[in-house]
């Protein structure tokens, strides 16, 4: 018992060390000040896209009263195509720089991020747009046509939970993909991280909501309470995805260096 508790605290020393080197808390530092930066355009699209698609199918579309007392747009007003498009470039920046920062962690030499980046960084904007937008209609539908049954509330309760932590999942993957700097990898690959930066992010978020439920947080920060509490969560969420990347990092770095010897020609002499 005591030889396997010594080796339990080797290893979880041994990996923490490993992510100290690669310099996780920095990397997630950086990354927690763009994701904020990038949520709220990517919030405008959002909520903008379903409100206006709720109220055209005669949903009601109800909007968190978090959000209601922090962000002052209104919704229902539309927006030009110029907007649109500068807006959906302002939130590709997080993924902008999770890609740089992938690069210091795989120790990339030459920069890679060009403007493919920019452009998938874009079409990823737009694909969480739509995909959290659709599913917040999926789930005013529901209560649209379904709360008349008493079943329902329950029904509809653990369909969004399992539809967010379904699209949460897909959004940690392609994250994960999108960090990778090793060509042609496989999915059972990136799963390690991808599995350690998903039960981090759920039990992070459990732990928010239990503390949250049980503190006045608003007594003590006023007005900037949901700020701070979101930027205290925020900052250890990227710590969750910095370090999922950290594990394919080390699990799949011989692979690099195998793709950095076909690429160099005086390898192959």
């Amino acid at each position: 018992m005591k030889a396997w508790f010594k080796k339990t605290i080797s290893f979880f020393k041994d990996w923490f060390n490993y992510c100290k080197l690669k310099r996780y808390d920095t990397m997630a530092g950086t990354m927690s000040f763009f994701f904020l930066l990038s949520a709220i355009p990517l919030l405008y699209l959002c909520i903008s896209l379903y409100v206006n698609a709720g109220t055209l199918f005669g949903l009601e579309t109800p909007i968190p009263e978090e959000i209601k007392d922090y962000i002052s747009f209104d919704v229902s007003a539309g927006a030009s195509i110029f907007f649109f498009l500068t807006t959906i470039y302002s939130s590709s920046k997080f993924f902008l720089q999770l890609r740089k920062s992938s690069e210091i962690i795989y120790d990339i030499k030459e920069p890679r991020t060009g403007i493919t980046e920019t452009i998938v960084s874009c079409i990823l904007v737009i694909f969480t747009m739509l995909v959290v937008s659709g599913a917040l209609l999926g789930i005013a539908f529901s209560n649209k046509y379904l709360s008349s049954y008493p079943w329902a509330q329950v029904l509809i309760q653990l369909i969004s939970y399992l539809l967010f932590g379904s699209i949460f999942f897909a959004l940690i993957t392609f994250v994960n993909f999108f960090a990778n700097q090793v060509k042609g990898i496989k999915f059972k690959q990136l799963l390690p991280g991808i599995l350690f930066s998903f039960v981090w992010s759920i039990l992070l978020s459990s732990l928010f909501g239990i503390y949250l439920g049980f503190t006045s947080y608003d007594a003590l920060y006023g007005i900037f309470a949901t700020v701070i509490i979101a930027a205290v969560y925020v900052n250890f969420l990227m710590q969750g995805i910095v370090v999922g990347i950290v594990i394919n990092e080390r699990k799949n770095k011989h692979l690099l260096q195998l793709d950095e010897n076909e690429e160099d020609p005086t390898m192959k002499l």
